[in-house]
């Protein structure tokens, strides 16, 4: 009888090929890569092994491991990652060869870069060398080559005991993959790597001189695709143009016996000004299809920002609210030509930039026709934000210890995965990776919440029938578009883990705004204690306050001092409000020993509501004091600090802080102050 046994494997590294970034195409196009690496394990394995069911977890992503083989042709394939980076497979111990599975996907990686290398730099160089005699193609491809097969890590372990799901990451604490020590000047992407110009020392000219040369060269999309300034190495190279050359990716000879092949992925994804701006956009489109004179003004943007841009960055990017309002139109053609233009271009902050836009008066003919396109059209300024949403799934990691569970986790999270995706779309998106519990989606803010919950509420009735005790916790950025990308997706993971799982307790929302000068706001509540209503009537209380809150500052004008000044008397009162030092904050039973009695407190801050200029504005037959009870009850409540501690149980500190109440104000105003 063959011994059975079970091979864990796992592919990275996951930080630096996904998390450092300088563009949102650069998350996706980490993610996409990793997710196919993973399936061409995947692949492999099923190979050896003759059968699909020998992947115990997770559950097959159909998709990747159908288009793999090009049986399906070059369109319709995947266009996020979905396939986690770690799997868990049945195999017969004697005749199962791990080794080919690492070889499997080594060769995968190594056909994808040499189809770059191909498509991009080796015509080039070659041309370069016989015109300036200098053989700065070694050079390079001993940089490109040295990078490419040193970069991957692949970790396996074959076990015995189908129960043991922890060995995986104790193999990966030996660390025996080091990458190499790299001279030179480094990549502006990966840290610590090499840039491919091989310059040694900094030499501004000649390391510009190489990527300037190589950018005129006319490789199709590469003037989008690479920057002025932008000096990468091989590995973030890839990331970038894989994208333009995956579908050339044909009958390549895997070490089972089987052949891989590429598909038709679009490189597409919005910029962050662009993701930022949608709204703005959508509104445009919708102005225009109603005014022959916002139409005229548009078409006035449109040919300043084509000049100064030269290039429909956005063309392929498709965002939901923004098709339907072309759709509505009778010149979708036209109009799909101007919301095609570079996110930057309807930020007069970009066009101000001469490092974005060097060409100052080009950029200012364009300011001008914004400001035109604005007053004629009568729509505030776009948010200077946009949102970063990541999730992940609470104590299944506990729970796949236990084999009567695994199945079902199984189950829930391939039922999770498939539903995402559509979810991230219609709440205006754009999807970076969805695989197991995990989701990173980038999002306009007025969409980054209700998306969350949406996710959220998926999520569980993917496990409402099964035994497995889970929840789903949330990290949601919202970032300025100045702040630097590199950072962004590291700090949303650290809110997600320190903050809605760790300090909130898991099944919990954890929320931040990221100005140029760091973290203006932080705020977390768990999920049951966030909503108010229950089943599909529920909704996030903060949402609720923030549109309460906007319908009143409209009533006293655009002056905003409604807020300045009922946040200002807030931040005075909440040393009034909160425990003394030394005190118990604790509740007993339902009497509150804060210092001032809750009660009593939203009586102060109503009243102190009330005499910040909304009184005179209400309507006749509005009480007063209702109308603010109806917006600072709920604020207080969403204003202290709470803590779940499972099975609808909460702890609370009594502390009440800021940043709820600047969040609610940060919605209402959508950023813009």
């Amino acid at each position: 009888m063959k011994a059975v046994g079970y091979f864990h494997f796992s592919l990275g590294p996951v930080q630096d090929f996904i998390y450092q970034a300088r563009r949102t195409r650069d998350f996706w196009a980490g993610s996409f890569v990793l997710s196919w690496l993973s399936a061409v394990a995947m692949r492999e394995v099923i190979e050896q092994t003759g059968s699909t069911e020998s992947i115990l977890f997770p559950k097959i992503e159909s998709d990747f491991l159908d288009f793999l083989e090009g049986d399906r042709g070059t369109r319709g394939g995947p266009a996020q990652g979905s396939v986690p980076n770690r799997f868990k497979a049945e195999i017969y111990i004697e005749s199962f060869e791990p080794e080919k599975v690492v070889e499997a996907v080594q060769a995968a990686w190594k056909s994808l870069a040499d189809q770059v290398w191909k498509g991009d730099l080796n015509q080039w160089l070659e041309e370069k060398d016989r015109k300036e005699k200098v053989d700065r193609r070694e050079q390079t491809k001993k940089i490109w080559d040295q990078q490419i097969s040193s970069f991957l890590e692949a970790v396996w372990v074959i076990m015995p005991d189908k129960a043991q799901s922890g060995v995986l990451d104790q193999r990966k604490n030996w660390r025996n993959h080091r990458s190499p020590d790299e001279p030179g000047v480094k990549c502006m992407m990966m840290d610590g790597w090499q840039e491919l110009s091989g310059e040694e020392r900094p030499n501004v000219k000649k390391i510009d001189g190489f990527w300037n040369e190589m950018l005129s060269q006319g490789q199709t999309g590469i003037k989008s695709d690479i920057r002025p300034g932008e000096h990468l190495c091989a590995i973030a190279f890839v990331k970038r143009r894989f994208a333009r050359y995956f579908s050339e990716i044909k009958k390549i000879s895997m070490p089972g016996d089987w052949s891989l092949s590429g598909w038709y992925v679009s490189p597409a994804r919005p910029s962050v000004t662009y993701m930022a701006a949608v709204h703005f956009i959508k509104n445009l489109i919708d102005s225009a299809n109603q005014s022959e004179e916002v139409k005229n003004a548009f078409a006035a943007f449109y040919a300043a920002g084509s000049e100064l841009e030269g290039e429909h960055s956005e063309w392929d990017t498709h965002i939901e609210c923004i098709s339907r309002k072309m759709s509505e139109g009778e010149d979708r053609s036209e109009i799909k030509r101007w919301v095609s233009l570079d996110g930057n271009l309807f930020f007069e902050s970009a066009l101000e930039n001469e490092n974005i836009y060097p060409e100052s008066g080009k950029a200012q003919a364009v300011t001008t026709q914004l400001r035109n396109l604005r007053n004629v059209s009568g729509i505030a300024l776009p948010s200077p934000f946009y949102a970063v949403l990541a999730m992940d799934g609470d104590l299944l990691g506990f729970q796949m210890k236990d084999l009567r569970k695994q199945e079902d986790i199984a189950e829930g999270l391939g039922t999770f995965t498939q539903g995402v995706s559509n979810i991230v779309k219609k709440a205006n998106g754009s999807l970076i990776y969805a695989g197991g519990d995990d989701v990173l989606a980038i999002l306009p803010i007025e969409d980054a919440l209700p998306c969350a919950h949406k996710l959220r509420s998926h999520y569980m009735e993917c496990f409402r029938l099964t035994s497995i005790d889970t929840s789903i916790s949330a990290g949601i950025s919202f970032v300025h578009i100045k702040v630097a990308l590199n950072k962004v997706l590291s700090d949303v993971q650290k809110l997600l883990k320190n903050i809605a799982k760790d300090k909130t307790g898991r099944d919990a929302l954890a929320v931040q705004v990221v100005k140029p000068g760091g973290v203006a706001a932080q705020w977390s509540m768990p999920w049951e204690l966030a909503l108010e209503g229950t089943g599909d009537k529920a909704e996030l209380a903060l949402i609720r306050l923030a549109e309460l809150l906007n319908k009143d500052e409209e009533t006293i004008g655009e002056s905003g001092q409604l807020s300045n000044q009922f946040l200002y008397k807030i931040q005075e009162r909440i040393e009034l409000l909160n425990p003394l030092d030394g005190e118990d904050p604790l509740f007993v039973g339902d009497i509150d020993v804060m210092q001032v009695p809750r009660k009593t407190s939203v009586e102060l801050l109503s009243s102190e509501y009330l005499s910040s200029g909304i009184r005179e504005h209400l309507p006749k037959g509005v009480d007063p004091m209702g109308h603010a009870r109806e917006i600072v009850g709920p604020l207080l409540q969403q204003c202290t600090e709470r803590r779940s501690l499972g099975e609808g149980e909460f702890s609370e500190t009594g502390t009440i802080t800021m940043d709820a109440a600047l969040l609610m104000r940060f919605l209402a105003h959508k950023g813009v102050e």
